[in-house]
């Protein structure tokens, strides 16, 4: 289930295009 939800939140950040941003909005959900 970690991987699937680092795989989605992996996708989600190459699609907004701000990966550092949303990990460090919320590391621990995303």
């Amino acid at each position: 289930m970690h991987n699937q939800i680092k795989d989605i939140s992996t996708l989600y950040a190459g699609m907004m295009g701000r990966n550092e941003e949303i990990k460090k909005m919320a590391p621990g959900v995303i």
